[in-house]
């Protein structure tokens, strides 16, 4: 039953009883007034609690440590238990999964103090998520944005000033990055690559070469993955062809839609 709604409907009896022979699921709904329904949804809560605690104890030992996470993040969801999230940060820091636990810090203060030196420890992730697959790297790159944005701004330049941002070779990731952070550098000084224009600023600059981008991904069937990525970058770089982009974006997607049904339906027969 659902009892935030008041109601004594449940979709899992419904399926019981059609499963029924329809004279014996007659008489059950004719006694069905006098059936006294109960749950304990915190016994429930917490059975499935334990299973998702198995679960991530088993990926463990299996070395599946980033599906483990999830499985812990499962169980904190459930239980609201903060130990979960400390468990969390324990592995991630114990596998050098460092940009699990970015992405987990940002969302909880409680377990930021786990780190001391953070300048040489983003600074040491920087230059591993480089290595990552494109969508990856956004969402990491995006994460130590927000992180960053909690520091005060003199840890802020000293944590941009240990990182190799020159290094990255695409210059959308690098202002990425930085793009937030104009108060305690001067941006152009990480985008010396760049030709001089003297018809665009340098967010007109990033812009145009993200479009260009999203053409290209186009063109060489890019994963939806790096897709959605591109407009996590365009929505928090708040670009002024920003519907342009999300068009090129949109028209792919359903055309990638289309590509997977045909396949369906080629598979099935139809």
């Amino acid at each position: 039953p659902d009892f935030k709604k008041n109601t004594k409907f449940c979709k899992h009896i419904v399926k019981v009883l059609l499963l029924l022979e329809p004279d014996v699921c007659k008489k059950v709904c004719q006694d069905i007034r006098t059936i006294n329904f109960s749950s304990n949804f915190d016994l429930i809560k917490k059975s499935k609690t334990e299973n998702f605690i198995i679960k991530s104890e088993e990926l463990i030992k299996e070395s599946k440590y980033y599906e483990a996470i999830n499985f812990l993040e499962q169980a904190h969801k459930e239980s609201n238990n903060l130990d979960y999230i400390k468990k969390i940060a324990d592995i991630s820091l114990k596998y050098k999964l460092n940009d699990q636990f970015i992405k987990y810090s940002v969302r909880f203060k409680e377990i930021r103090d786990y780190i001391t030196n953070y300048p040489k420890f983003i600074s040491s992730t920087f230059t591993s998520i480089m290595e990552y697959e494109l969508y990856r790297k956004i969402d990491t790159i995006l994460n130590l944005q927000n992180l960053l944005l909690s520091f005060p701004n003199n840890l802020v330049i000293e944590t941009i000033k240990k990182m190799n941002v020159p290094a990255v070779e695409n210059p959308i990731l690098r202002y990425l990055l930085l793009h937030k952070f104009t108060s305690g550098i001067y941006l152009d000084d990480f985008f010396k690559d760049l030709p001089e224009s003297s018809k665009l600023n340098l967010n007109g600059q990033i812009a145009e070469l993200m479009l260009e981008s999203v053409k290209e991904a186009i063109l060489n069937m890019e994963s939806e993955d790096n897709m959605d990525g591109y407009l996590d970058i365009a929505r928090n770089c708040n670009f002024k062809n920003n519907g342009a982009i999300y068009s090129q974006i949109g028209v792919y997607k359903e055309r990638l839609k289309d590509l997977y049904l045909e396949g369906l339906r080629a598979n099935s027969g139809l």
